[in-house]
């Protein structure tokens, strides 16, 4: 049998205690075998680290814990760590559903020109309780323009992006423009594509 990709998924994370706990669940609990998930914590005060210890040693994760200059700093760290052949981040808020990352290499291996790719995300607004699906249409330039974001929680690349078009700017706020640069280095190209499949959750609505 054909080895698989190790899937490297990094948590940029910062007094996310409340939720860091399902968030590692989520990951340990996927249905695909090869993932090595780093977490990169930026010297949290709260009880994010004992949560963390909680879980070292019983699955593929490792973790540092120190000051940095905020989730995207943390996002590049954890890239320049992983091994991974296909990456992803996942903020310490999100989930991933438990066949997400399956469900991403799976479509990476059929599509072996594809280089990125997103599904859709299920918002949880955790003041009511209720559960919300978004749906995110076919990456374009034009559409991207007009919405500005993907759902961080379900977007997967190969670790060729990183090596054409480098790490996240840290010096803006949000992930926008590495998206927007993906799609400038690839215009033309139809190999970003929306896997149509529920992929992330994110659970930090409170509206």
């Amino acid at each position: 049998m054909e080895k698989l990709p190790l899937v490297s998924i990094i948590i940029p994370s910062y007094n996310q205690g409340e939720f860091i706990e399902d968030n590692i669940l989520s990951i340990k609990n996927q249905n695909y075998p090869d993932i090595e998930n780093i977490i990169i914590d930026g010297a949290s005060t709260d009880n994010t680290l004992t949560v963390i210890r909680k879980y070292e040693g019983t699955y593929n994760m490792r973790w540092i814990s120190e000051p940095d200059d905020g989730s995207l700093a943390a996002v590049n760290k954890g890239l320049c760590k992983a091994h991974g052949d296909i990456l992803a981040y996942l903020p310490a808020d999100d989930l991933y559903l438990p066949w997400t990352v399956s469900a991403a290499v799976e479509y990476f291996e059929h599509h072996p020109g594809v280089e990125v790719i997103y599904g859709d995300m299920i918002n949880i607004n955790l003041g009511t309780g209720r559960n919300r699906l978004v749906l995110y249409p076919h990456f374009t330039l034009p559409s991207w323009r007009r919405r500005g974001v993907l759902p961080t929680p379900a977007v997967f690349f190969r670790r060729s992006v990183v090596e054409k078009v480098g790490l996240f700017d840290e010096s803006i706020v949000g992930d926008a423009e590495y998206w927007l640069r993906i799609g400038r280095r690839y215009r033309g190209n139809w190999f970003v594509l929306d896997l149509e499949s529920e992929m992330g959750v994110k659970l930090s609505e409170r509206h």
